[in-house]
């Protein structure tokens, strides 16, 4: 158990302030209780310090009670003094009334609360019972010895009695509306408090007149005058405790006045009695009590009903605003005996109508009837269940949900209910598979990168060769023979180039260039590649449709959804290519390929849709669309990466695709391309260089570790007047340009080395020779990255595999460019 934390420490300014304050109060409030005695043998009507400070203690921290205690002492050992009093019995006395008070204060606050304000039974029952019974009679009994040890009253029973129905009575009047007042003033309106000050003034008067009416009589409260006990009850019931003590602090102010004037047969003007004191105390006794007791109750109920208002109030706001359908149903007969707002817009079904449990199931997908079955059955044995299930809304749309069913038990532990959530997941499932998608389109394209990086090696070799040999046999079979195999390897170059653009990873040069050319020239190759039962349709926009991209790989593109086109209209149909500019992507909720998610560029985007009248596909096929590997066409017939391909030739472009479908209606293929404004002069393609002049004397150092591709780019070069310096990796580079660097004019290294890599052999050599032109050569993809690294540093790039032409053009190029800064 943890160590109580030690009070701090009252600051001595703080505890002057209160002790003066006490003091002033006490003397003050106790010169009244004398202006309210009865007779001269002691008897007072009120005595106000006692329900002052009773007040104080209960409603300041403890740690103010010790400066409370010595003023209230201090103030009523004043006012006895001047009254009287010896020295000694006055402060003997006011120390009694200190100790009353603060026994008082610590039973209320210690079974009460330190907060306690009368709006329980409990706290009344304490402040009642605990306060003004028991700790102020034990008190009481001890201030009758005091007095009578000094002679200054009457037996100890009789001064018992006089000192507790006077203390009590300031406590009982006074306590409550203290206690009260701060939380009703609070939570009250000006309109409110007026009317407070009504009920008030009509209980005095009412008072007034009851008590006041019939000043002869032995009893005088024994006749009519307890019809003021309703008016006070009335106000209780009104305001609650605050109104009930006010009622009665009013009634027993009246009381008091009536009395010390002599009107109640008491008092310093009426021949006096203990019977008819004792009626007047217990008359305001049970008026205050009587009105607090139903004002306490009213206010408990008030409470309780606002708690449970506001729990409702919670309740609806989480049930009406949250995004999951939300349901309370009865067992076992699943009547609904609740369904919030988000139910209606899941399943599309209005909540009048899906208040029927008996047609639940008909929303539930056939396939996923079975489990939501199976779901109930567990919780009709008290168990929770949950699964995820298809909805069939009624405008026939699907929603995939997530539900889960608690069940429901009452005291007696009998099943009763059932609750359960259910949260749309749809999007989220579209999302998945699109994550899965993309990862398996990331998998494969590190695939072809890799397998790229070999095959480029190969066919480098291979068109080189056939070219040496071409160029050695004369024009006969031979020569078209040689020539047939280098066309071979070109194809299969465009073919690697096609899986470095489906991985994102091939090496391209953008061009600025207007769409209309490209579908234009495009369908006319399209009619014999779909041939003569397919009729191509080709419509551009009337104003340019400039993009920023690789022709070729769009031009792929086409191709490749011109043939998916051609295979689904095996009978022939109709092939359209639309271009057109849209300002922002507008897909249908269906549409496959996450376009709606892309943002609008400033220029907004080129549209191509390419539309078919083939058979379609259905929801099922159309979701797995673009996933590689997929294909619904025969084995053998069909590699599953066109849409795949395609999907990231568009992407590498910073455009998106969207495909939408419908069996037996056709499918229409929408790619869009970050439009860009058209330039000065129109638009314009980077173009290949002319024939210039590829000769040279000039000595360069070749890097390369695969054999077969460094023995023919040393031929190459060779056959062109260079002179080749062949190493095959970082080391060796090196040893050789210790001996001969200083003849070395140009570097030619292949990016990926074993024991290195290109750009750190080019820094290496360059930090010896300062402005040594390099060429670096790779058929790696991921050099896309390591050519923005090492761009800084003037070097250019040719990527694998190249022509022999290509090469020694790309060589005289970059010596030429290096003279020039030189």
């Amino acid at each position: 158990m943890a160590p109580m934390a030690a009070s701090p420490r009252l600051p001595w300014t703080r505890a002057a302030v209160v002790l003066a304050v006490a003091l002033v109060v006490g003397y003050l409030a106790s010169s009244v209780g004398y202006e309210l005695r009865l007779s001269a043998a002691g008897t007072v009507f009120l005595w106000p310090p006692a329900g002052i400070f009773l007040a104080a203690l209960i409603l300041l921290p403890r740690r103010d009670w010790p400066a409370l205690l010595a003023g209230s002492l201090l103030g009523n050992a004043v006012a006895d003094s001047q009254h009287g009093a010896t020295p000694w019995l006055a402060v003997t006395g006011s120390a009694v009334n200190a100790l009353e008070q603060g026994v008082a204060a610590w039973v209320v606050t210690r079974f009460g609360g330190e907060r306690m304000r009368l709006r329980t039974l409990r706290e009344l029952s304490v402040f009642v019972f605990g306060a003004v019974v028991l700790a102020n009679a034990a008190t009481a009994l001890l201030g009758a010895l005091v007095l009578r040890s000094y002679g200054a009253g009457p037996t100890p029973l009789i001064g018992w009695w006089r000192w507790w129905a006077g203390d009590g009575m300031g406590m009982l009047a006074i306590v409550p509306v203290a206690l009260t007042a701060a939380w009703a003033v609070r939570a009250s309106t000006a309109r409110q408090l007026a009317v407070d000050a009504l009920y008030v003034l009509l209980v005095a008067f009412g008072g007034f007149v009851l008590l006041g009416s019939d000043p002869l009589a032995a009893s005088p409260v024994a006749h009519h005058a307890y019809i003021a006990i309703p008016l006070v009850v009335l106000s209780g019931a009104r305001r609650g405790p605050f109104g009930a003590a006010l009622a009665a602090l009013a009634l027993t102010g009246v009381a008091a006045w009536l009395a010390v004037n002599g009107a109640l047969g008491v008092g310093r003007h009426g021949p006096g009695g203990a019977v008819v004191l004792f009626d007047v105390y217990t008359f305001l006794a049970l008026a205050t009590v009587s009105a607090l007791i139903p004002a306490t109750v009213i206010a408990e109920r008030e409470r309780a009903m606002r708690r449970v208002r506001e729990s409702e109030e919670r309740f609806r706001e989480i049930a009406d605003h949250i995004g999951e359908a939300f349901f309370v149903a009865e067992l076992p007969s699943w009547r609904p005996l609740y369904l919030n707002p988000a139910w209606e817009r899941i399943s599309g079904v209005a909540l009048e109508v899906g208040r029927d449990s008996r047609r639940w199931l008909d929303y539930i997908h056939p396939d996923d009837r079975a489990a939501f079955l199976a779901m109930g059955e567990r919780v009709q044995r008290g168990e929770a269940a949950s699964g995820e299930f298809r909805l069939a809304r009624p405008d026939g749309a699907e929603r995939r949900l997530r539900a889960a069913t608690f069940p429901v038990r009452d005291a007696g532990g009998r099943l009763v209910r059932a609750v359960g959530v259910g949260a749309d997941v749809t999007d989220l499932r579209a999302a998945e598979l699109q994550s899965s998608q993309l990862q398996k389109l990331e998998a494969v394209g590190r695939l072809a990168g890799g397998v790229a990086h070999d095959f480029n090696n190969l066919l480098t070799v291979i068109i080189a060769e056939s070219e040496f040999l071409a160029g050695e046999l004369p024009p006969d079979e031979r020569a078209e023979s040689v020539g047939e195999v280098r066309r071979a390897a070109e194809r299969a170059a465009a073919l690697t180039k096609r899986l470095l653009a489906f991985s994102r990873r091939e090496i391209v040069e953008p061009t600025v260039f207007d769409v209309r050319g490209v579908v234009d020239d495009t369908s006319r190759m399209l009619a014999r590649l779909l041939g003569e039962r397919v009729t191509v349709e080709a419509r551009t926009s009337g104003r340019p449709l400039c993009v920023r991209a690789d022709r070729g790989q769009l031009e792929h593109v086409l191709t490749n959804l011109a043939v998916n086109a051609r295979d689904a209209m095996p009978g022939g149909g109709r092939f359209t290519v639309e271009a057109t500019h849209v300002a922002a992507i507008a897909e249908a909720a269906d549409a496959v390929g996450g376009a709606t998610d892309a943002p609008d560029p400033p220029d907004g985007w080129v549209q191509i849709a390419v539309s078919d009248t083939g058979h379609g596909m259905s929801r099922e096929v159309l979701a797995r669309a673009m996933e590689p590997f997929f294909t619904t066409k025969e084995q053998g017939q069909g590699t599953g990466l066109g849409l795949a391909m395609c999907h990231g030739m568009v992407a590498q472009a910073g455009g998106r695709i969207a495909i939408t479908s419908t069996v037996g209606a056709g499918t229409t293929v929408r790619v869009y391309l970050p439009g860009v404004p058209l330039p000065e002069g129109g638009p314009h393609e980077l173009t290949p260089r002319g024939d210039e002049p590829s000769w040279g004397t000039e000595v360069v150092l070749l890097v390369e570790d695969e054999p077969g591709v460094r023995k023919v780019a040393a031929r190459i070069l060779e056959m062109r007047g260079y002179e080749v310096i062949e190493a095959a990796g970082v080391a060796e580079a090196e040893r050789v340009f210790e001996t001969v660097g200083h003849r070395v004019q140009l570097l030619l290294t292949d990016v990926v080395l074993p024991d290195g890599n290109g750009r750190e052999l080019a820094e290496r050599l360059r930090a010896r020779r300062p402005g040594l032109p390099t060429l670096f050569a790779s058929g790696y993809t991921e050099d896309v990255l390591l050519r923005d690294r090492i761009s800084s540093h003037d070097v250019e790039f040719i990527a694998k595999p190249f022509r022999a032409d290509e090469l020694a053009r790309r060589v005289r190029e970059t010596l030429d460019r290096g003279e020039a800064r030189g």
